[in-house]
């Protein structure tokens, strides 16, 4: 019994292997980010905080903090009510606290303010729950970095855009004939659903290379 079950868990570690090489293998061919032909341009930028020209504190190396968008300022777009948005940190010793902002820019109104923790590598931004993305329609997200000396003032903002899109029935039909987490990213990619492709890249990074892959496509650093 004792040789049958080693030789069990020595299969099921090959096979595991063999699965995360050929994840890896697949990640190779798959396509990086085309935004949508009629994407609106957008500025997105790192703007001063207003603690900048003060005596603002801070020992967060500066252009240590990126939003995981592309380069390209226009604006990007999810297929989901209520997407995940994402940051990188380099060079964060703790953890910080830094504020979230979401803005309809039609009305100017602020539908999301919140804190959130950040810590060195990737890190994700929940919307509330009570929060929901209408479609074709754009909005403003913000990350804040406050001066750790005044809360309430900032030594820098970045900025970014974000707008909610139906999928079309070919981009539906891809993706229910998608074999992975990994196609399925790859589809979202090349439609111009960037918020989805880095989403499931996120997600599959320990198994695949293609989130470095999407992000180099796109013109993205995690580390500035």
């Amino acid at each position: 019994m004792m040789f049958k079950t080693k030789n069990l868990l020595f299969c099921l570690i090959f096979l595991g292997s063999i699965f995360s090489f050929e994840l890896k293998l697949k990640a190779n061919w798959l396509q990086g980010y085309v935004p949508a032909s009629d994407s609106r341009e957008v500025e997105q930028r790192r703007t001063v905080g207003s603690g900048s020209r003060s005596n603002c504190r801070s020992n967060i190396a500066k252009n240590s903090v990126t939003l995981l968008v592309p380069e390209l300022e226009v604006v990007h777009q999810t297929s989901v009510e209520r997407p995940t948005l994402y940051l990188s940190a380099d060079k964060i010793s703790s953890k910080k606290t830094f504020v979230f902002t979401l803005v309809d820019p039609q009305s100017a109104k602020t539908l999301v303010e919140k804190n959130f923790p950040v810590s060195e590598g990737i890190n994700r931004i929940e919307l509330p729950e009570s929060t929901q993305l209408e479609p074709n329609k754009t909005y403003l997200w913000y990350v804040a970095i406050p001066c750790e000396n005044n809360l309430n003032e900032y030594r820098e903002v970045l900025g970014a855009a974000i707008e909610r899109r139906q999928t079309s029935s070919k981009v539906a039909t891809q993706l229910r004939t998608a074999q992975n987490e990994l196609q399925s990213a790859a589809i979202y990619a090349q439609n111009g659903f960037w918020y989805d492709a880095l989403n499931l890249a996120v997600e599959e990074r320990n198994r695949s290379n293609y989130l470095e892959q999407l992000l180099n496509s796109a013109k993205v650093s995690q580390n500035n």
